[in-house]
């Protein structure tokens, strides 16, 4: 993978044994590799958003050959590390990167199939499996050496690396950094990214932090501490900063694979050592200094339930979109396997976050992180109902004026996904059902709760939908769901219903 021991190392004995007992021993072998002082590296290290998992590249089992091994944090630290897939496969896989929504995994590959001498691959997490990679393909990939990429949170931006035959020479390597954008679901031809990024040197290995905006890549440019060094480059009114030398890391080693999880406090990296009188690389970490630290982010995350048959509801889309329409929504899934999902969002903006699986109602809310000033980790565990008779759900972000039954504005993505649900079933029927909290006069309650169901069910009509498949009802604060004593209760009772009456 052009990034190994300083110079080449016989196998030592304990890994020509190795070879000889076969792959699955290698494994369970390979549980205690880092306990062991031999001239074996082990880099190129990516972390989870939620820094949960840790893949990472190494030549424990067979040194002239470079797999990838993954571990899990749990409350008791770092399990022992596995190897990934294809145990019997001959190719060199490294340079990966775990995918925000953490349900994937870029790789870099000499895989057989591929289109050029170092392909970009991707594996899929199924709950804690990973499939066997497929190749990503054209345009992405080339003829030539396309490898080490990251993506950004929201999937709609690649970086990566790729030969530059008119750089310097570094070594036996002139590399550049590419950009690719995915537009319509299909991705652009990479294109190299200009000054101060690119330079007439070697760059190498860029990493897209968890807020969007913050690069950190290898150069071996000169300034630096010696071989590669790494730098850091932040997104600002439209422009990339010049890149700022991570000195805390460089050595005059070559540095230039390191990882961030979104809380971006810690930094993984690959340290260089003497090992037997050969330069290796074991992956280590520290506190990322403040200067050096993404803009914060809340990190979502949690699974997504089928309510009647308790378990996960795999697969569920959710889609993320910034209510003043600064940004493109983002679209995620939760896995296929265990209904998980992981989403970045951004400080400074109000999200409209739903929830959504094919035959379920939908679930969504508001997320507010306009005066988000430090990284958030939020757990929320998402329950869908099967569409039949009697299913019923809160429209949760539906909005009215101040004692008025009239909508405001910002109701439109809630009554545009009503909309799209009773197109999708024409044949299904519905009540809307309104209810207030206990202040007030009942009697103005009922009426108020029964004109909000009125004014959500002309809006239907009025976008489409038969009057004849909406009923309407208002049950003033006679069906609270939460006790009517504090402001955040009374806000749950005063809420807009939607039932499944006929399929």
């Amino acid at each position: 993978m052009r990034y190994a021991s300083r110079r080449p190392v016989r196998a030592p004995r304990i890994v020509r044994v190795r070879r000889r007992i076969g792959a699955l021993a290698a494994i369970l072998l390979a549980f205690g590799a880092s306990c062991l002082s031999l001239p074996y590296s082990e880099h190129s290290p990516t972390v989870s958003a939620d820094g949960r998992i840790l893949i990472y590249q190494s030549n424990y089992l067979t040194i002239h050959k470079y797999k990838l091994f993954v571990k899990y944090r749990t409350r008791v630290g770092w399990t022992p590390a596995f190897m990934m897939v294809d145990v019997g496969s001959s190719a060199n896989d490294g340079g990966p990167f775990i995918t925000y929504d953490q349900n994937n995994l870029l790789l870099s590959s000499t895989r057989r199939g591929g289109i050029g001498s170092i392909d970009i691959w991707t594996a899929r997490r199924l709950g804690p499996i990973w499939t066997i990679p497929d190749n990503i393909g054209a345009p992405i990939n080339s003829p030539a050496y396309d490898g080490f990429a990251s993506l950004s949170p929201d999937g709609s931006t690649m970086y990566l690396v790729r030969e530059c035959p008119d750089k310097r020479l570094a070594r036996d390597e002139r590399f550049g950094i590419f950009v690719a954008r995915k537009i319509d679901d299909a991705w652009s031809a990479p294109v190299k990214m200009p000054a101060p990024i690119n330079s007439e040197h070697s760059e190498f290995s860029p990493l897209i932090l968890a807020d969007g905006a913050t690069l950190i890549f290898s150069s071996d440019r000169p300034g630096g501490r010696g071989g590669y060094d790494l730098y850091q480059s932040r997104y600002v009114n439209g422009r990339w900063s010049a890149p700022v030398s991570m000195d805390f890391i460089n050595t005059p080693e070559d540095d230039r694979l390191v990882s961030v999880p979104a809380s971006g406090d810690i930094i993984y990296y690959s340290r260089p050592i003497v090992v037997e009188g050969q330069t290796v690389y074991r992956i280590t970490s520290a506190e990322l200094p403040a200067r050096f630290r993404p803009a914060p982010v809340a990190l979502v995350h949690g699974t997504v339930f089928d309510l009647d048959a308790k378990e996960a509801c795999p697969g569920a889309a959710i889609t993320i979109t910034d209510v003043r329409g600064t940004v493109a929504p983002v679209h995620i899934h939760a896995n296929q396997k265990d209904g998980r999902f992981v989403a970045i969002l951004n400080r400074g903006r109000l999200y409209d976050v739903s929830v959504a699986a094919k035959g379920y109602t939908f679930r969504s809310e508001r997320i507010d992180l306009r005066a988000l000033t430090k990284y958030a980790s939020v757990e929320k565990d998402i329950t869908l109902r099967r569409l039949r008779p009697g299913a019923t759900m809160v429209l949760n972000t539906l909005y009215f004026a101040v004692n008025s039954a009239r909508l405001l504005p910002e109701s439109v993505f809630e009554l545009r996904r009503v909309i799209e649900l009773m197109n999708a079933y024409p044949s299904m029927s519905v009540s809307i059902a309104g209810h207030t909290d206990s202040t007030g006069v009942e009697e103005a309650n009922v009426r108020l709760s029964r004109d909000r169901a009125l004014s959500v069910a002309r809006h239907l009509a009025a976008n489409g939908i038969a009057a004849g498949r909406i009923t309407t009802k208002g049950f003033g604060s006679s069906k609270p769901v939460s006790p009517n004593d504090t402001d955040e209760n009374r806000r749950a009772n005063r809420r807009v219903e939607f039932t499944v009456e006929t399929m």
